[in-house]
């Protein structure tokens, strides 16, 4: 089974030695213009990372999860036996077919309700 989350991990990883190189060459040349600049930089695109790989799990509709990612919310549901989706599906595509071991059934809503700057639908009942 492929758990979409050690993408967002790895990459979690990658930018937090990065950030320590970053901080050392900091300490070295004290040049801090050039050390906030990728400092928000490495801190936009961790949280980027985490918008688009992680998945997490608002509520229901009848017997689908609907879960946040990717900038919009899907009813998704537990696919164990399956296929994983395509590389296309895990890194690029906005609207996937299959993400991990998770298939998206459909669509729900888009930007504005992963914001919360428009109320979810009222069939999505949310965890409390």
């Amino acid at each position: 089974m492929i758990n979409t989350i050690y993408i967002f991990i790895f990459i979690f990883c990658t930018i937090i030695l990065y950030n320590v190189f970053l901080i050392r060459n900091f300490i070295k040349q004290r040049k801090l213009n050039f050390f906030i600049k990728r400092l928000g930089t490495s801190l936009f695109l961790l949280g980027f990372c985490f918008c688009w790989f992680v998945p997490v799990p608002i509520g229901e509709i009848g017997e689908a999860n609907v879960c946040k990612f990717r900038f919009q919310v899907y009813s998704v549901d537990g696919d164990d036996y399956g296929s994983y989706g395509s590389f296309l599906d895990l890194f690029f595509k906005v609207e996937p077919k299959k993400y991990g071991s998770l298939r998206i059934i459909s669509k729900e809503t888009g930007v504005l309700e992963y914001f919360n700057l428009k109320p979810l639908p009222k069939d999505i009942e949310r965890y409390k």
